[in-house]
């Protein structure tokens, strides 16, 4: 009897509202996001995305990117040696385009797909 006590007290917050430990940060103000922090020297980074839904990427120039004032590097998937990621299966590319040894990561599947990372300065 005292085993199925405890067991119904032990779940008493199922099915009840709970007040969220940051809610009075994000509705103040106070809350810091990622975008509100700088830090010395820090560096910045900007994804391209696909803005297609469905294409295969052939190649991918980053040569002006590269010149431009304050970038320190470009990533494509080339440049991602473990380029995949999954909740159960790992088959969603970091990066898409040419470069990867996976099979199809040369395809992008709709707009949101990543294709280049610019690190730079500003």
């Amino acid at each position: 009897m005292a085993d199925k006590k405890q067991q119904t007290t032990s779940h008493n917050t199922i099915g009840k509202s709970m007040p969220r430990v940051d809610a009075r940060g994000k509705v103040t103000g106070e809350a810091l996001y990622s975008g509100d922090l700088s830090m010395p020297d820090m560096l910045h980074m900007k994804m391209l995305f696909a803005d297609r839904p469905h294409a295969r990427v052939k190649a991918i120039d980053t040569s002006q990117a590269e010149a431009a004032p304050g970038v320190v590097v470009v990533y494509t998937a080339r440049d991602v040696p473990v380029n995949e990621y999954g909740l159960q299966w790992q088959d969603q590319p970091v990066l898409c385009g040419p470069g990867s040894s996976k099979p199809g990561t040369d395809v992008v599947r709709f707009i949101g797909d990543q294709v280049a990372a610019v690190v730079a300065h500003t």
